[in-house]
């Protein structure tokens, strides 16, 4: 017994799990346990459903404890287990199965929804099957023609044995059964254009099939095979599409249709699209003659200058100055051509905001000095433009005495949350205090900080401006800290880490499942004159050690080696500006250097910037090739 758990552990220590299936067992007994419905004898009368069960429950384990299981399932006697094993087999891609599925494959009188499964399994063998995947196409059985219609489509063949392939979906687009057809129009629109050979590109036979199926009376038929047509590219295709298009169909037929037209070279198919955008076809409107000229993957003079030309049309404008839009900056040469030559007050400001969209400024304007301290008309002003989180960066490093009272009165103006977005930040990262008297704007706060209408930087951001209110308003303070700290929202939770001075509410805090949450509050005790009582030092220490989390331990481990004392601490503005993005952690993580150790914090954006607000006087510095 031993000598089996001793082998089972090096097994576990050694095999690597596959893809996303990393469950290793806790104990040498679990697998046995799951499996042993599976291995139950012929008189032994096991409820199928609990086989099921134990096959769906292996769907955890690697392949390396499986697969011997899942091959044995293969040859069980009950039809529905021989199929689920099938899919185990072919969601692992496990070509061991191949063997035991021809043998399912070859029992014509089997289960089809066995054989079906069987055929999947067996493309995984590549081009070794082409043979047995062409006779599948003539399967006395529905479901099986048109599951190996589609199987073929899966397969990359080499060029000598894609001719065949081709050769045999074009004769089942006559096949009697709906299913099928449509399974070989798309699978002809998957394997592409015909291939090149030496002597050149050979005239491609499955458009004009495919074109035939524009006229199918099944309209799935249809669509598929316009569909196919667009993936083909064939101009050859642009004649019965049209057609079609002019004869009428159902309304998704003759979207596809016209989106397969789009994909088709000639200038005869711009003209056509053209006139298709005047006049939409029976069922359709200007929005699908216009999704498919956005469509056009190049499009040329005559398509641009046919669209301008349109401008003046009021039906067609918003749908036009859309495509052009997506043709980007093939458009811009006619659109300035146009506005050179005139165009109406309203039209010119519309082609002018297109422009600008299609040719962007290729550096920003060199932003004007700061205003100084005491020019407080001068800061509303830039408070007000489009750097206004950088002038409030830049006001809360200056401090001046008048912020606190014109920030009452800022946001005590019935403005949104973007407007406010500005006096915030200023507020929170400066050093002064609301005036003592104004009891308004910490209510105003509170009330944005418990809005969950919000978005969590605005939320946040009063958090912190209620850091700068007067000892009067402690109460209130607290409360909202409180309650931010027992927020749903896991950034609310981060948020109140790095303002609240209280230890106990950190101390719950270094708890928080989100190692976002867990990273702040071990951060704020490291960086404010906090008493961390025994106990909390003793959770710092767990998790510098255990936290599976790097920003959580390093946080942590910095809190444990903070100076013995500590004079003050107020909220910091870190500019990210410069950090790239991180590899591996995803986005909101950013890597810094404090007091000389590294640091792993996570970042909430601001507009379009990302400022990080921190506790703390020491500045922290943003360490090269990290990112937020």
């Amino acid at each position: 017994m031993r000598l089996a758990l001793v082998s089972l552990a090096i097994g576990l220590l050694t095999a690597t799990p596959a893809g996303a299936r990393d469950r290793w067992p806790l104990w040498p007994s679990e697998l046995t346990r799951i499996a042993a419905p599976l291995h139950a004898g012929p008189g032994i009368g096991v409820p199928e459903a609990h086989k099921l069960q134990a096959l769906r429950a292996l769907e955890r384990y690697p392949d390396a404890l499986v697969a011997g299981l899942i091959l044995e399932a293969l040859g069980d006697s009950t039809a529905s287990i021989r199929r689920e094993a099938l899919q185990s087999c072919l969601e692992r891609t496990m070509l061991a199965c191949v063997p035991q599925a021809l043998v399912q494959w070859q029992d014509e009188a089997g289960d089809p929804g066995v054989r079906i499964a069987a055929l999947r399994v067996v493309a995984l063998a590549g081009t070794a099957h082409l043979t047995l995947m062409l006779a599948a196409l003539r399967d006395p059985e529905e479901a099986v023609r048109a599951e190996a219609a589609y199987t073929l489509a899966r397969v990359p063949w080499p060029a000598d044995q894609a001719s065949r392939v081709c050769t045999a979906l074009i004769g089942k687009l006559v096949d009697t059964a709906p299913p099928v057809r449509r399974a070989a129009a798309r699978s002809l629109g998957l394997l592409g254009p015909a291939p090149v050979g030496a002597a050149g590109r050979v005239a491609d036979p499955a458009p004009l099939a495919l074109a035939r199926l524009l006229t199918d009376p099944d309209p799935q038929v249809r669509q598929d095979a316009a569909e196919a047509l667009g993936q083909l590219r064939d101009p050859r295709a642009a004649p019965p599409l049209l057609r079609a298009l002019e004869a009428g169909d159902e309304v998704h037929v003759s979207r596809q249709m016209i989106l397969a037209l789009a994909t088709l070279p000639g200038p005869e198919v711009d003209a056509a699209l053209l006139r298709l955008l005047d006049a939409p076809p029976r069922g359709l409107t200007y929005r699908n003659g216009a999704e498919a000229l956005g469509r056009r993957p190049t499009p040329s003079e005559a398509l641009v200058d046919g669209l301008v030309a349109r401008l003046r049309e009021e039906a067609l404008q918003p749908f036009i100055l859309e495509i052009l839009l997506m043709h980007g900056a093939a458009a811009a040469p006619a659109l300035r051509v146009a506005r050179a030559r005139g165009l109406e007050p309203a039209l010119d400001l519309a082609v002018d905001r297109l422009l600008a969209a299609l040719e962007p400024p290729t550096h920003a304007p060199p932003i004007p000095a700061w205003p100084a301290a005491d020019d407080r008309d001068e800061w509303q002003l830039r408070l007000r433009a489009p750097d206004a989180l950088a002038a409030a960066a830049a006001l809360a490093d200056a401090s001046p005495a008048w912020l606190g009272a014109a920030a009452a009165g800022a946001l005590a103006l019935p403005h949104g949350p973007a407007q406010r977005r500005a006096w915030l930040l200023a507020l929170a990262a400066s050093t002064v205090y609301l005036p003592a008297d104004d009891a308004v704007t910490p209510a105003h706060l509170a009330g944005w900080v418990t809005d969950p209408g919000l978005a969590p930087i605005d939320r946040c951001l009063a958090l912190a401006g209620l850091g700068r209110v007067d000892r009067a308003h402690a109460d209130l303070r607290d409360e909202t800290h409180a309650a931010a700290a027992s927020d749903r929202d896991p950034t609310m939770r981060g948020c109140a880490a790095t303002t609240t001075r209280d230890a106990p509410t950190l101390a719950g805090l270094l708890h928080d499942p989100s190692p976002r949450v867990r990273a702040l509050a071990s951060f704020t005790l490291a960086a404010c004159p906090i008493e961390i009582p025994r106990d909390t030092h003793a959770e710092l220490a767990r998790l510098a050690h255990a936290d599976p989390h790097p920003g959580v331990t390093r946080a942590a481990r910095a809190a444990l080696t903070r100076p013995p004392r500590i004079d003050r601490c107020r909220m910091q503005r870190v500019d990210l500006a410069g950090a790239s993005a991180s590899d591996g952690l995803g986005p909101g993580w950013v890597d810094l250097l404090w007091r000389g150790q590294p640091l792993r914090l996570p970042v909430l954006p601001v507009g379009t910037r990302r400022w990080l607000v921190l506790p703390g006087t020491e500045p922290a510095t943003v360490l090269p090739n990290t990112g937020a």
